[in-house]
């Protein structure tokens, strides 16, 4: 783990790393334009003390399970364009000490 940011906006699911970690910082995955997926896909991401901001897809499958140490209203797990086709997106997000933003 290191302190510091990581951004990521992707449109291919390959290019996800399986784990992002910060100790110090936060985590901003833009994954608005993602493409359908062919396999399912699973991205956990942690931070000590910091934020993580999400956007999601409009196309495709995602199941989120969210925990941080601020908003009571993001939900700790839910699951987003349930209608959408291809294989899902499961993202894994734990903040110990700061908010976790969602953006549909």
């Amino acid at each position: 783990m290191f302190q510091g940011s990581i951004d990521v906006s992707t449109s291919d699911a390959n290019a996800l790393d399986e784990n992002y970690a910060v100790s110090n910082g936060q985590v901003t995955l833009n994954l608005q334009d993602l493409k359908p997926l062919d396999k399912d896909k699973t991205v956990n991401v942690y931070v000590d003390v910091g934020t993580v901001s999400v956007t999601l897809p409009d196309d495709v499958p995602v199941e989120m399970t969210a925990k941080d140490s601020v908003t009571l209203t993001t939900p700790g797990h839910k699951t987003y364009n349930e209608s959408a086709s291809g294989k899902k997106l499961t993202l894994n997000v734990q903040v110990n000490n700061g908010p976790v933003t969602i953006a549909e």
